[in-house]
């Protein structure tokens, strides 16, 4: 018992040690040549919206979570080969406007300042446009294709073709 008491807090600090070097100058590249590397913004403008794929005896089931996103920002089409693509943009994680906001600022001397421009100490709200497509195992009815949007949650059922063979005779 008291080999692990001994090692389990030493490798916990090793551990730690290690992950600090991530901070130091070296490792923090973007930090030296901000130009090189996307911003901020830049990587807001796209996401990646969650999405699970189903499948049941006759149909697949796409159900993408897009929380906050209008019906009319949303397009679900299919291309000649049976892909479907499924778009949208949603504009409700734009920062907010900073026309007439004042924040005050305190540097190390005591000197106060103000200015117009707000510190954020997080952005997660998603914002931006995205792409998906979806290439199905078997044969899809494209035509039968039924899409709905409710609560954050855009489904999409995609019918299967049904198996039908046929009998050949031999002569």
């Amino acid at each position: 018992m008291s080999l692990i008491n001994r090692v389990l807090p030493s490798l916990a600090n090793d551990i730690g040690r290690a992950f600090s070097l991530l901070d130091e100058p070296l490792f923090n590249v973007a930090r030296r040549f901000p130009a090189s590397f996307p911003t901020l913004s830049d990587q807001q403008s796209f996401f990646r919206p969650s999405v699970d794929v189903l499948e049941n005896d006759k149909n697949y089931v796409i159900e993408a979570e897009v929380p906050g996103m209008k019906k009319e920002d949303l397009s679900v089409e299919f291309l000649d080969d049976g892909t479907l693509i499924m778009k949208g943009k949603i504009e409700q994680g734009t920062a907010p406007s900073t026309e007439g906001m004042r924040t005050v600022d305190t540097d190390t001397s005591g000197i106060v300042s103000t200015g117009t421009k707000p510190t954020f100490w997080t952005s997660e709200r998603v914002r931006g446009h995205f792409q998906r497509s979806f290439q199905f195992p078997g044969r899809i009815d494209p035509e039968n294709v039924k899409a709905s949007y409710k609560d954050g949650l855009l489904s999409i059922v995609v019918p299967k073709v049904e198996k039908s063979g046929k009998q050949i005779t031999i002569e």
